[in-house]
């Protein structure tokens, strides 16, 4: 199994057990020249309610096989549904083929539906939660997988976290279109989180992706990309 893949998702399901994000300090990093403008790929402010606050927008170090990477995350998000989120956080990841997205695609799905790859994300829930949360590996509950309705490949993972009296619920969704992946969490602080908000929300960040790709769009740095109008 490639590792990026599984700390992609580790650090995804990390973000369910504290409730909140935490945002990170790190180095700006810069596409290559004529990369299409992922930053226009993942969902924006304007997607949701008003309210929602930006916390990380941003271009993170790809990993093997990747050649741009860009995330943004909110908190206190309100769909356009009404479904409120504790936790929005949206990326996409362009590889250097479609060979190396469906593989990485492949990768992630089997994480998420693997007895091992679960063991691996309960550990990461229950170690980033601290001992005072009192979260077990007991407490976590996977729901069953379904597919996202976007794009060539998707899944839409859910996971609910009983501790005392509070549930923490979240959904996963990861999608494939060409050569990029899209991913969408949503974190809940209650019982109920409809499947249906991160699936339209990954919708929403496919047609964005579908429309960056087919304008060959770019961000600032050249005009042409891997992707883009002469890839």
């Amino acid at each position: 199994m490639n590792r990026r893949p599984r700390l992609l998702a580790t650090a995804a399901v990390a973000t369910i057990a504290a409730g909140f994000l935490a945002v990170a300090i790190a180095q700006a990093v810069t596409p290559p020249a004529g990369t299409p403008d992922l930053s226009q790929m993942v969902i924006a402010a304007s997607d949701l309610a008003p309210g929602a606050n930006t916390v990380v927008s941003r271009y993170v170090a790809p990993g093997a096989n990747t050649i741009a990477e860009y995330e943004r995350s909110f908190t206190a998000a309100t769909t356009t549904a009404g479904v409120k989120l504790e936790v929005l956080t949206t990326s996409v990841l362009l590889a250097n083929s479609t060979h190396s997205a469906t593989a990485l695609y492949g990768d992630l799905k089997l994480v998420y539906s693997s007895s091992f790859g679960r063991k691996l994300l309960v550990a990461a829930i229950v170690k980033s939660s601290g001992k005072v949360s009192g979260v077990s590996a007991k407490d976590v509950h996977f729901a069953k997988q379904s597919g996202a309705g976007v794009g060539a490949q998707s899944l839409n993972q859910g996971i609910v976290i009983h501790v005392k009296s509070k549930v923490v619920a979240a959904d996963f969704v990861v999608f494939r279109i060409g050569d990029v992946l899209g991913s969408v969490t949503v974190v809940a602080l209650h019982a109920g989180l409809p499947r249906s908000a991160a699936s339209g929300l990954a919708a929403t960040e496919g047609a964005h992706i579908t429309a960056v790709l087919a304008s060959g769009s770019t961000g600032p740095t050249g005009p042409t990309g891997a992707t883009g109008a002469t890839g």
